[in-house]
């Protein structure tokens, strides 16, 4: 479903892309460079430029189609360099260590949510978090689930139907931004999680409007999986509903049958976790870790 004001908010999208590179750019940058505002300064100038010029991409004749390919595919060689001369555990963040710890504990039969990581931390995230990651935790590598952001993010792009420059600018500013930069270096999957939280959304919005009883019910499917990765989603989850239900695309009814479907397929994520460890569920869960 389009945007009644699909400029109005692309611009403001677009500034607080600005806004989240520039303070990641002081931050970062300032820990390294006396320069740091110049900096920041002139990155913000850069990727103002190229959404500016984002028509160029789509006048690029056949070499506009594979641009996308050609992107991703150099976001996997270069990350590939970066994973061999950035060991994970040479930064003080220890996302990709939750995510190891959490099944090592699992497949040594433990309860997984007394896990720590190799910073002393406990798994704050929901299961699906760590099921999502279980083939790269697999390989040895989490870095490669936080490649997957940006294609998750295109294939949203694509499946809302936005002009191919705007698909290839969005996609040059992601590759290009210090936000994912770090979480390339950190192991970070928030990217990635977040855009299958914006498919989520548009797909519920969408199925709302063409009134369809199976579309709300992989809506609610979706929403309940999408939940189970970090509780914070539900926000933004309850304002499209509550969004739906204002503009009459769905009924009460239909509200409170999605927010029980999706609660029921959340709680079925922790089965595989809890059955066996009830008792030590009660004394520590995601729940209690990310409250405090």
């Amino acid at each position: 479903m389009r945007p009644v004001n699909a400029k109005l908010q692309r611009n403001i999208s677009f500034g607080l892309f600005l806004a989240i590179n520039f303070l990641f750019s002081i931050k970062y940058f300032g820990r390294y460079t006396a320069y740091y505002f110049p900096l920041a300064m002139g990155l913000t100038a850069v990727y103002t430029a190229i959404w500016h010029f984002s028509p160029v991409f789509s006048k690029l004749g056949i070499f506009s189609r594979y641009f996308q390919l050609f992107a991703i595919g150099g976001l996997n060689i270069a990350s590939y360099f970066v994973f061999q001369r950035l060991p994970q555990d040479s930064i003080n963040v220890d996302r990709w260590s939750v995510i190891v710890s959490f099944w090592d504990s699992f497949f040594r039969g433990e309860y997984v949510y007394f896990a720590k990581s190799h910073l002393g931390n406990l798994p704050g995230p929901m299961p699906v978090y760590f099921i999502i990651a279980l083939p790269f935790y697999l390989i040895g590598e989490i870095g490669y689930l936080t490649l997957l952001g940006p294609v998750a993010f295109l294939a949203v792009l694509r499946y809302e139907k936005w002009d191919v420059g705007v698909q290839n600018a969005s996609l040059v500013l992601i590759l290009c931004s210090t936000f994912f930069a770090w979480e390339v270096a950190a192991r970070s999957a928030l990217f990635l999680n977040s855009s299958l939280v914006l498919f989520a959304i548009v797909y519920f919005l969408e199925n709302a409007a063409k009134k369809g009883n199976r579309g709300l019910f992989i809506s609610a499917l979706l929403i309940g999986l999408c939940m189970s990765t970090r509780n914070v989603y539900v926000i933004p989850f309850l304002v499209a509903m509550l969004f739906a239900l204002r503009r009459r695309l769905i009924s009460t009814w239909e509200f409170l049958i999605i927010g029980i479907a999706a609660f029921a397929v959340f709680a079925a994520t922790f089965i595989p976790f809890v059955v066996g460890h009830f008792d030590e569920f009660l004394v520590m869960n995601p729940f209690i870790i990310q409250g405090t």
